[in-house]
């Protein structure tokens, strides 16, 4: 398998027996999908010999029948708006049908095959409550958010052409994998030379003999080299990720294609994206490499907390980026809350079993609500939240006087600029977008405008308005690329838009051959497709879309964030459907596909939506996610209060409550924000995630940000291919750092910080790449009752940390995970059957566990079937040796409820 992320030490007939389990309990929850080949691929079932299924599976529109009843209002591309709306004589535009519908319930808009663009967006309200806009008798409707582009084949014109390397002084691309003076797979030695140029001369020469190279590096004369001196070395790979160390040369070859054509005539005034044939063509940028496969550049990560790098398409951390600190910004107003604000609510401030003074803040359902307003948040929407506060409890390390944080996560913000030589060969860097993992962990991705570049110091400046996209701050970042630079565009699929000369650029998968002006080219310019509005007392209602494409909405990084909760994520309110105040809407049968923001935004007061039966794949952030607002007061008679509806008080119901998130397939997303995820919610309640799909993710699949009121369930889903980038998760996340007040927790009608049980049983999950537990409760969780799943490798089985409690694990089987439990206040670890990889551990012994912790009846297995610690409850036992793979895949049958 190329990169499975597997654990070490795990046995290959287990990890293939699983994965083709997890093929077939795919294939059981989405029948429709035939052979799931897509399924098939992401768990690299051909490594297990097992053929490909021949046909891939793809999304077909379905035969939904054409209502009778309530008004019907026909849309066809090449209708007229001023049409009569029927079969023979449809409208033009879909807003222009959703118009024609108002007031008329039911009604029912009718959209035959073809591309519909939504130049803005439809606004969907009370009066439209009772429509369903659908395709009609299983045509192939597709709702855009792009304009398309028409170039024709004369309108291009060379602009560059030719081979040439790209030259990088001080970097060694092949630092540790070169053999001195012999040739690896990959690497060859070309001789010994007395300069760079000499070096590239030969690679350029010796190409029909071991290469063609891709790559060059000379190792100059630096003693550091270690014997390596003069050595030039080409790599036929195109690995890409050097190392910085003077007097190195290295350098990688450009192939560059790049034709220009003017598109005045479109009246564009940017380009923030472009699709060519419906496929994402990539910004002109560097390193280059193709965003949507940037899962496939991270190598060397595996369960745990997330190592590795990237070899290709990222400026690595080995590169020794210099990064520009952020500038002393006002502090924050801290806002903390406790349970003397709340006379009347159920608001413990010390935990069961003891504890409370020595912890760091409150979770789960004891201790203080501490946020933080203003200051450094100033650009964030409403600018407060637990990161915002100047000294969140979570481990903060600021240093006043030094104006930096030494080592622990920080007060929200991101470093001002960095410094990069290259950008002195570039005309104009001011049209740049750095994109960046958070510096200190790669949690989340930071965008940034440059403002300006300073060549005496090679500095670039960024806009200290943007790098807003993530919770917890630094004052360095991590590994990164550069977009939408002109000159850039040398590589295959790029483009870049002068908006100034209205010129595009384009280099063709080809080395000499330009567009043939037989492309479709698009450009995204419609954040969200439908909005629907409604408020708590007058709600839109009984809204579906059904059947559709919906593809093409355009990015939204920039847009302002705000901080859900007391989670790590910043979030922005938009989505490719977004929605607040509704009831019973519903999306379904449906593909949503290459939008470049969120996919469906469920917002504010919401109850009963529905979205099921959908696919969601290549999609630049979130698949969905649900945020709800409390209230502005801070204490009981509102004597203290906030301007922003961010305080602990959620007893006015402006939240998603019921929400159904069911049968659909969630792949490849993540594209520009990898702190992304299938579903996402925070102050949200009630939810159902029920028999969904999800695979290739770059972070956790499902994220609970808070422990708001609870009363959620997580059953019957599959969830694989998580933490593909990022570090330190899990395929599930939780935090609870603040707790909420609302009267449908663990005692309906009772004000209480105390959420209902939260309900996880059934699941697949298969924690691979930087997995740390299939189920990461982390920071405080608190109240999940998480039983019959089957959890496949990771870390650990049970996590329950910084204050969390209450987290019950019960008859879960553990596939291949180093340690079975960890411990908790008033956590349960019963029934369990953990296969244990170790010799003759994977487990703590359960006479020093965590106060009213329960360790009870588990059947324990390792590679040697001994014990390496001893039992206080003779319930628990170390079984034997770990059993054959057939016999754990018919446990996991079991657990699963698989006949």
């Amino acid at each position: 398998m190329v990169q499975p992320g597997v654990p070490d030490g795990v046995p290959d007939d287990f990890d293939c027996a699983m994965r083709k389990f997890a093929w077939e309990y795919g294939q059981r929850l989405r029948p429709d999908r035939g052979t799931f080949r897509t399924l098939f691929e992401a768990l690299q079932l051909q490594a297990c010999d097992l053929s490909t299924p021949a046909e891939m599976d793809v999304w077909a529109p379905p035969a939904l029948p054409t209502p009778t009843a309530g008004k019907l209002v026909f849309v066809a591309p090449g209708g007229s708006d001023g049409a009569a709306g029927t079969k023979d004589a449809p409208l033009a535009t879909i807003a222009a049908a959703v118009r024609a519908t108002a007031g008329a319930n039911p009604a029912t808009v009718l959209l035959r095959a073809g591309t519909h663009e939504i130049a803005s967006t439809v606004e969907l309200g009370p009066a439209n409550s009772g429509l369903t806009i659908q395709n009609y008798a299983g045509e192939a409707a597709v709702v855009t958010g792009a304009k398309a582009l028409s170039v024709p084949q004369a309108a291009w014109k060379v602009h560059k052409q030719g081979d040439k390397w790209d030259v990088a002084p001080d970097q060694n691309s092949v630092f540790g994998a070169a053999k001195l003076k012999a040739d690896t797979a990959f690497i060859k030695y070309v001789g010994d030379f007395d300069s760079a140029a000499e070096c590239a001369a030969a690679a350029t020469a010796d190409a029909a003999k071991k290469g063609p190279y891709l790559s060059f590096s000379w190792q100059g004369v630096n003693p550091d080299v270690k014997g390596f001196q003069r050595g030039c070395y080409g790599q036929t790979d195109d690995v890409w990720a050097p190392h910085a160390q003077a007097g190195v040369v290295s350098g990688y070859l450009v192939r560059q294609n790049t034709w220009v054509a003017d598109v005045s005539a479109a009246g564009l005034t940017e380009m923030p994206g472009l699709r060519v044939d419906g496929r994402r063509a990539i910004r002109a940028k560097y390193p280059n490499g193709d965003p949507e496969q940037s899962g496939h550049y991270l190598t060397g990560a595996n369960a745990g907390m997330g190592g590795g790098d990237y070899i290709k398409g990222w400026v690595p951390l080995s590169a020794g980026t210099q990064w520009v600190k952020p500038a002393r910004k006002p502090d924050s107003e801290e806002v903390v809350i406790v349970a003397a604000d709340w006379p009347g609510v159920e608001w413990p401030m010390t935990e069961a079993g003891g504890g409370g003074a020595e912890h760091w803040t409150g979770e789960g359902d004891w201790g203080e609500f501490h946020i933080g307003v203003g200051g450094y948040c100033n650009d964030l929407s409403p600018p407060s939240g637990y990161w915002c506060a100047m000294a969140p409890p979570r481990g903060q390390c600021w240093d006043k006087a030094k104006n930096e944080g030494s080592g622990c996560v920080q007060t929200h913000m991101s470093p001002d600029g960095m410094v990069l030589a290259r950008a002195a060969n570039w005309s104009d860097p001011t049209t740049g977008v750095v994109q960046s993992w958070r510096g200190g962990g790669r949690w989340f991705t930071q965008q940034w405008l440059v403002e300006s570049f300073d060549a005496a110091s090679n500095t670039l400046s960024f806009d200290n308005t943007t790098g807003h996209q993530g919770g917890e701050g630094g004052t360095t970042s991590g590994q990164w690329w550069i977009e939408n630079i002109k000159e850039e565009c040398d590589s295959a699929n790029e483009f870049f838009f002068d908006a100034k000369e209205q010129l595009l650029y384009f280099n063709p998968n080809s080395t000499d051959a330009g567009p043939t002006g037989q492309e479709r080219w698009a450009v995204p310019l419609t954040r969200v497709l439908f909005d629907l509005q409604g408020t708590a007392d007058k709600p839109a209602t009984d809204i579906a879309i059904k059947g559709v494409t919906l593809r093409d909405a355009r990015y939204t990084y920039m847009d302002a964030h705000g901080m859900p909760s007391g989670g790590d994520w910043a979030l922005q309110r938009s989505a490719a459907i977004v929605m607040e105040g509704v009831e019973r809407i519903e999306l379904s049968d449906s593909l949503m596909t290459r939008v470049d923001g969120n996919g469906v935004g469920i917002n504010g007061y919401a109850r009963n939506v529905t979205v099921k039966h959908n696919e969601f794949s290549w999609i630049g952030d979130s698949a969905m996610f649900a945020w709800g607002h409390t209230s502005t007061c801070l204490n009981a008679n509102c004597t203290k209060k906030t301007p922003y509806t961010v305080g602990p008080d959620g007893r006015g119901g402006q939240q998603p409550w019921g929400t159904v998130i069911a049968n659909n397939l969630v792949r490849e997303l993540g594209i520009w924000q990898k702190q992304s995820s299938m579903w996402f919610q925070a102050v949200t309640a009630q939810t159902q995630l029920v028999d969904n799909v999800h695979f290739n993710g770059p972070r956790a699949g499902v994220n609970f940000n808070d422990g708001f009121a609870g009363g959620d369930t997580m059953k019957g889903n599959l969830i694989a291919n998580c933490v593909r980038e990022s570090g330190d998760h899990g395929p599930f996340n939780s935090w609870d750092r603040v707790p909420y007040i609302t009267d449908i927790g663990s005692t309906p009608g009772k004000p209480t910080i105390i959420p209902a049980l939260r309900d996880i049983s059934q699941n697949f999950i298969i924690s691979t790449y930087s997995s740390q537990e299939a189920i990461d409760t982390d920071d405080g969780s608190a109240y999940y009752n998480t039983h019959d799943n089957f959890f496949v490798y990771a870390a650990n089985g049970l996590k329950s940390d910084f204050g969390g409690h209450d987290n019950y694990h019960n008859d879960n089987l553990y596939g291949y995970v180093n340690n079975c439990w960890g411990g908790g206040n008033s956590n349960q670890f019963i029934n369990n059957t953990c296969v244990a990889n170790s010799d003759t551990g994977g487990f703590q012994s359960d006479c020093k566990k965590s106060p009213l912790m329960t360790v009870s009846g588990n059947k324990i297995y390792n590679k040697q079937g001994k014990i390496s610690d001893k039992f206080c409850d003779t319930t628990n036992v170390v079984v034997g040796k770990n059993p054959p793979a057939d016999t754990i895949v018919a446990m996991a049958k079991v657990v699963l409820g698989v006949k």
